[in-house]
């Protein structure tokens, strides 16, 4: 991936995790702006039967960095992809 002088960085995580490998996590609500289809939250259904499950491991959290007009590093925000949840 060619990055032209930029910082960058590339990530990738689960949205849902295998019942059987959940252990004792909980599951926790889906954010409306990750899955606004409602697909992921079907197959996660809650309802006992399911073989899926969306815990805290599987929640992404999204930051914007802002740099002053010097160009140091400012402060870093949290940016909430959507307040709804499913």
């Amino acid at each position: 991936m060619e990055n032209k002088g930029a910082e960058i960085i590339d990530l990738s995580n689960r949205y849902l995790t295998p019942v059987s490998k959940a252990g004792d996590m909980e599951d926790i609500n889906i954010l409306l702006g990750i899955d606004p289809k409602g697909i992921l939250y079907n197959l996660a259904r809650r309802d006992g039967t399911c073989t899926y499950i969306h815990t805290e491991d599987n929640q992404v959290s999204y930051y914007n960095g802002h740099r002053d007009s010097t160009g140091n590093h400012r402060c870093v925000t949290f940016m909430q992809p959507a307040s709804n949840n499913l």
